[in-house]
């Protein structure tokens, strides 16, 4: 059965980055405090995972129980705007999706969840607009 995700206008994902932002970072100074928000606000655990573009084609992925974001170890320890980059995209995927992620079997073990294409260009658009920072 194919996955169903909502359908977003760019309007509406802006209007989502923009409440998000309200709520987790209101001073609006940039750049966004993107980690600080995953870790100390949203109780979200960063971890650095050797190997993982090579493994699966992918620089970072949400946990099923949207308890951590792995992350490419060589992108968090060398590459800061694609790291801050990977981490708006998956908390685009936490704010957007957190009902999908909710009907998920909960797996212990890390991999990433095949995520559609429309996920995925939502949450690219969801990305620019919080590293960005959303207009009010």
């Amino acid at each position: 059965m194919p996955v169903r995700y909502p359908r977003y206008s760019y309007g509406q994902i802006q209007a989502e980055a923009a409440a998000f932002l309200r709520k987790h970072h209101a001073s609006s100074t940039i750049p966004v405090p993107i980690e600080e928000i995953v870790e100390f606000q949203l109780g979200i655990d960063i971890v650095p995972f050797p190997g993982l573009h090579k493994a699966y084609d992918t620089d970072g992925f949400t946990t099923s129980d949207l308890s951590a974001i792995y992350v490419e170890e060589y992108v968090y320890m060398n590459v800061q705007t694609r790291y801050r980059f990977t981490l708006a995209h998956e908390l685009g995927h936490v704010a957007l999706h957190a009902d999908f992620y909710d009907g998920l079997q909960r797996d212990t073990e890390p991999r990433p969840v095949v995520k559609t294409h429309m996920s995925l260009v939502y949450c690219q658009g969801m990305t620019g607009a919080i590293t960005l920072g959303a207009p009010a």
